[in-house]
């Protein structure tokens, strides 16, 4: 295995099988970058199951299913305004800052 890391290592440059180059800032990075990810996957999963719950609901006219929809919903809606939110928020602080501490290398942006 060490040898397969040396080799990619030298072959693609990077610090692939060593710890030398994870420092807090990295690790940090990571984090946000996670959180941000996961919870976009989550928001994305609250809007799908809510759709579901309220078509479900439409269907068998059933009112205490629609209103847990409609309260999905608003909490979907309320977990896409506070991701988006607190990524334009870290954003803002590296402008203002002038440095990198986990949205620029996102990937996409």
């Amino acid at each position: 295995m060490e040898k397969l890391a040396l080799s990619l290592e030298s072959k693609y440059g990077g610090t692939i099988g060593t710890t030398s180059g994870v420092t807090l800032g990295y690790l940090l990075t990571n984090i946000v970058q996670a959180g941000i990810i996961i919870s976009g996957l989550i928001t994305v999963f609250l809007f799908i199951n809510a759709g579901y719950q309220i078509l479900a609901a439409a269907g068998n006219s059933d009112p205490k299913r629609h209103s847990q929809g409609t309260q999905t919903l608003q909490y979907a809606i309320i977990g896409f305004v506070i991701t988006f939110g607190s990524y334009w928020i870290i954003r803002l602080l590296e402008v203002l800052l002038n440095s990198n501490f986990g949205t620029s290398s996102l990937p996409g942006f």
